[in-house]
């Protein structure tokens, strides 16, 4: 572990810190604190689902993967207490996620139609006109039906 200084939510903490597999986003840091108010200051840090981390290698949001907290005797104003932890890159929150993977799946469906539509076009197998026209038919009528599924109405299904 080597001697660094990180930032965590604005805190910075000189600690001995090590990448874990080479990772950026994958840190053990160590460190040493005085006091119950110290402690006390830090655990709460620490209990955030949300760290924004800072660290010589560049920046990442992070959740605690684990924490280990070591003193000896009563915990007062005096008392030396040992911090180890270990951060991970936190995911996107499953909404977030949610809403990327439906941006993409939209544009991936929308590029296969456009390619396939071409393709018929080309090959003769339809024309477009047609083609769009049908379209504007199949809209008008199924568009309301879809909407009432995507949306939670239970007698879309009707």
């Amino acid at each position: 572990m080597k001697n660094t200084k990180i930032t965590i939510n604005g805190v910075e903490i000189n600690c001995k810190a090590e990448y874990i597999d080479g990772r950026d986003n994958h840190l053990s840091i160590q460190f040493l604190t005085h006091g119950e108010n110290e402690y006390h200051l830090y655990s709460s840090l620490f209990s955030n689902n949300k760290l924004d981390v800072v660290t010589p290698r560049g920046s990442f949001v992070a959740k605690l993967e684990s924490s280990t907290t070591n003193y000896q005797g009563e915990l007062d104003r005096n008392t030396a207490v040992s911090f180890s932890i270990v951060l991970k890159e936190a995911e996107a929150n499953s909404n977030e996620n949610w809403q990327a993977n439906s941006v993409v799946l939209s544009i991936t469906n929308k590029l296969d139609i456009v390619t396939l539509v071409q393709l018929l076009v080309e090959k003769e197998l339809i024309d477009l006109d047609e083609f769009n026209s049908r379209l504007e038919q199949v809209n008008q009528k199924e568009f309301s039906k879809i909407q009432k599924i995507i949306f939670g109405d239970s007698e879309a299904g009707d």
